[in-house]
């Protein structure tokens, strides 16, 4: 037990840090974080609209296929 009282101590101090950090970046350069969030949303979108693109097309090649 005293091994994972340790793993869990680590990872939420790990975890602290990252959000203090996070939020003292979020401080010092509003822009950038707002940079790194649309990027983050434009890839996403991207994705999905590539995958939507990749659907359509393999569904209209296999009607056409079967005609």
């Amino acid at each position: 037990m005293p091994v994972i009282r340790h793993l869990v101590l680590a990872l939420g101090i790990v975890g602290s840090t990252f959000f203090a950090l996070a939020f003292l970046a979020s401080i010092a350069k509003p822009g950038f974080v707002e940079e790194v969030a649309r990027n983050i949303i434009r890839y996403e979108i991207e994705k999905q609209v590539h995958e939507k693109i990749d659907t359509l097309d393999s569904s209209t090649l296999s009607d056409s296929a079967l005609l």
